[in-house]
């Protein structure tokens, strides 16, 4: 994982991955998703659909057995329950990698 960057791995119902279109993601990960972009954090996606082996590390290293996965460093924050917990943290939003 890159250090100063925001990821969240998340599933959409089909292969076609088009980031900017919110529709095309599942309800989980288009709300955190959509948490992200509210709080203008610069972060990147992985389609963890494409890649079986992925899918199952990522279970694995993170024991949290489902998606969206959001990491920030490197490190597990959670799903979506704990991101949206944490985003009412004016210290964790200021974590955040920004938009420039």
């Amino acid at each position: 994982m890159c250090r100063n960057a925001v990821r969240a791995f998340y599933n959409i119902p089909h292969s076609m991955q088009i980031p900017c279109e919110l529709c095309l993601f599942s309800g989980f990960s288009r709300q955190i998703i959509q948490i992200l972009r509210d709080a203008n954090a610069h972060f990147e996606t992985f389609d963890i659909l494409q890649d079986e082996a992925v899918r199952q590390g990522l279970k694995s290293y993170s024991d949290w057995p489902t998606y969206p996965q959001l990491y920030l460093d490197g490190e597990l924050l959670g799903g979506l329950d704990v991101v949206r917990e944490e985003m009412k943290s004016t210290e964790f939003v200021s974590k955040l990698p920004k938009v420039a």
